[in-house]
């Protein structure tokens, strides 16, 4: 009550007990929710809670809820939805300035009237907001083009539990105690702070755009194909393959696709769609463009419905059939039940795999993605689950084996949130 009453006095409380169960964090139920409207509330917030020894769970659109371990404990949600305005555009300086609770979607659509591209592609973009893909780190199939989310990134506006405001990157020159802040916030999952405004880089959307579409009878031979064109001359935006779930199921030619996207000039298009014709000569089974193009990859972008278990691999490009024949055999190895579907982003060593309860449950679950995470850092990569029931997480550590390095994020979570007020258990390391 005392924690409720002291948050009405700074913004606006949900505390019905149907309001707090739809905001609930891995099934976690809050006892309240803010739904500040400014990053003056955000702040002030931030440290009522700090004082009154609260843990927050901050929230953007909850598209990315399920992304790391299970919270040890939430008493509040602090939702940045009511944040949705475009601070600032000049499409001349391809840049724009945006609250973090603005959608992806409606980001693009603005942008997309001057010819111009927010270029991150990533999962759920529909539902999801600026900032919780920044925190994520969220990308997509075209990330071997245009680069992930701290190559998107210029600049954050951070509210702190101290209620303070820092600025970070972009508009500054400053960063804040010796630290690449930029580089912190992304894929930090509000561990550190809440993001309240970012500054983004955005490029020109492409005159023309076709994917072309190969199907090869294994991995192997798929795997070989998308090397030769990863090593030629041409500048894809996009080289995946689909093992033969997915492939069944957008459609694409197989039993195993490689997927090809090209995104240039008409003449630049036509040049590369050519030049790989001669070097997969007899395998293009489909060449696709406009709203066909667009549906192929939406269902690649979205794909894993059924799926009870996420996990990201990354890896290097030489090792990427390797590790998902590798991924296949721990699901059906003394862990069983599970079949493993595999869309591999060839050119950035990412695979995301799917998983389907065969009749292991919770246990053959949690045993298979712990055997993907042993696997992964013996070959130097890593492999997190972004998606598992509960019954699953409370068996595992979603972020994989312990590594050196997370001492290193102990310690920068130890100087931006020394008491644990944000996100408290969910990252690496259990910070």
């Amino acid at each position: 009550m005392e924690l409720s009453h002291r948050l009405k006095a700074i913004t606006a409380v949900l505390e019905a007990e149907g309001d707090c169960q739809a905001y609930q964090v891995d099934g976690v139920v809050p006892r309240c929710v803010a739904v500040p409207t400014s990053e003056e509330e955000v702040a002030a917030v931030l440290a009522a809670a700090r004082e009154l020894e609260a843990v927050v769970a901050p929230r953007g659109a909850g598209s990315r809820g399920d992304l790391g371990n299970l919270p040890r404990r939430v008493d509040l949600v602090l939702s940045v939805e009511r944040l949705n305005r475009v601070v600032e555009y000049v499409p001349a300086d391809m840049t724009v300035t945006v609250q973090a609770g603005m959608r992806y979607a409606d980001l693009q659509q603005l942008v997309g009237e001057h010819g111009q591209m927010a270029a991150l592609d990533p999962p759920r973009w529909g539902r999801s907001t600026i900032g919780g893909l920044i925190v994520t780190n969220a990308s997509g199939p075209e990330r071997l083009a245009y680069g992930g989310a701290r190559d998107l990134l210029l600049g954050t506006r951070v509210a702190m539990t101290d209620g303070k405001v820092i600025k970070t990157g972009g508009r500054v020159v400053k960063n804040v105690a010796g630290y690449d802040m930029n580089k912190l916030i992304v894929g930090s999952l509000g561990t550190l702070g809440v993001v309240t405004e970012l500054t983004l880089k955005l490029r020109p959307m492409p005159a023309l755009a076709r994917t072309l579409c190969f199907g090869f009878a294994s991995l192997e031979a798929a795997h070989e194909a998308a090397e030769v064109v990863l090593n030629a001359e041409l500048v894809p935006t996009a080289v995946t393959i689909l093992s033969e779930g997915p492939t069944d199921r957008v459609g694409a030619p197989g039993p195993v696709a490689l997927l090809v996207r090209l995104a240039e000039t008409a003449l630049n298009v036509a040049y590369q769609a050519e030049r790989l014709a001669e070097l997969l000569p007899g395998r293009m089974g489909m060449d696709l463009s406009g709203a066909a193009e667009e549906r192929l990859w939406h269902g690649v972008r979205e794909y894993g419905e059924g799926a009870v278990l996420q996990v990201t691999l990354n890896t290097i490009l030489a090792d990427v059939a390797r590790q998902v024949q590798q991924a296949q055999q721990a699901g059906h190895g003394h862990s069983g039940g599970v079949a493993f579907d595999a869309i591999m982003h060839v050119g950035t060593g990412t695979v995301l795999l799917y998983g389907f309860d065969q009749g292991g449950g919770p246990a053959g679950l949690a045993a298979a993605a712990e055997a993907l995470g042993r696997q992964a850092a013996e070959a130097g990569g890593s492999a997190v689950v972004t998606t598992a029931p509960a019954a699953v997480k409370e068996r595992i550590d979603v972020w994989g084996p312990p590594r050196p390095e997370w001492q290193i994020f102990t310690g920068i979570k130890r100087t931006f949130d020394p008491d644990g007020v944000l996100n408290r258990g969910r990252f690496v390391g259990g910070i």
